[in-house]
């Protein structure tokens, strides 16, 4: 049982004074939007709405509850939604330092489909030498065997 969706399903129903326009919204059928609420009521044992020939009206309950989640229940969507924004977006370079035939057969077309969503990449080939900067080595890609590093990469965000 998600609360939370019969809540949302509650508080829709409540901003557009109807089942079938808050079903609309949500993406569900109006017997689902019907089953959300009657399960609410069921739960806290009062009616919220008192249905009408055109939509429905809510009860002094439903104004009590109305006021009680809207605003956390409209802050997490918005958390959620930022939060599927951000993670929608690849940006930055990746930067791989390791042998060419290790890099071109097995790492580049790995990560060939995050390019398409932004991400750049910078390969060198060779291997980490005392003379590589050490903001290059950054965090390394080890086989199974032996623990010798087979490349290293680093990620910046430009």
């Amino acid at each position: 049982m998600n609360h939370l969706i019969y809540l949302r399903t509650f508080l829709d129903t409540y901003r557009a004074g109807s089942l079938t326009r808050a079903a609309q919204r949500l993406g569900i059928t109006q017997p689902a939007a019907s089953a959300h609420i009657a399960a609410l009521e069921t739960m806290l044992g009062k009616p919220l709405f008192v249905r009408q020939a055109r939509g429905v009206a809510p009860t002094p309950a439903a104004d009590d509850l109305a006021r009680s989640i809207a605003s956390n229940l409209d802050g997490i969507e918005a958390t959620m939604t930022a939060a599927q924004a951000r993670s929608d977006h690849l940006g930055g370079t990746v930067h791989l330092v390791g042998p060419a035939e290790y890099l071109s057969l097995q790492i580049a077309p790995a990560l060939v489909p995050l390019l398409a969503e932004g991400l750049r990449l910078r390969l060198q080939t060779g291997t980490a030498t005392k003379s590589t900067p050490r903001s290059t080595m950054a965090t390394p890609i080890w086989p199974s065997q032996p623990r010798v590093p087979i490349a290293m990469c680093r990620v910046s965000s430009s």
